[in-house]
């Protein structure tokens, strides 16, 4: 194996155990906690979170939501996502 396919694995290692929750990130998950209450409120916090957010955050915050709320809210979930 060569320098590059080492350095690309090990990088590629490193992005799987990467966390990618940001400050923005914590904050929608507060906000989307807070909210979970309406479901009206929060599929429009949702949709406002997904337009902030990087395509990395997405997908952290997709499987926050789907662990979190996907017992009350499953209809939600799978409209924004």
């Amino acid at each position: 194996m060569n320098y590059k396919n080492e350095v690309n694995q090990s990088f590629n290692v490193f992005m799987k155990k990467r966390n990618f929750e940001t400050p923005m990130v914590e904050y929608v998950k507060t906000v989307l906690s807070k909210v979970s209450f309406d479901k009206h409120l929060f599929e429009k916090e949702l949709f406002k979170a997904m337009a902030l957010l990087l395509p990395g955050e997405i997908i952290e915050l997709k499987n926050w939501c789907y662990s979190n709320y996907s017992q009350e809210l499953l209809s939600v979930l799978n409209k924004v996502f």
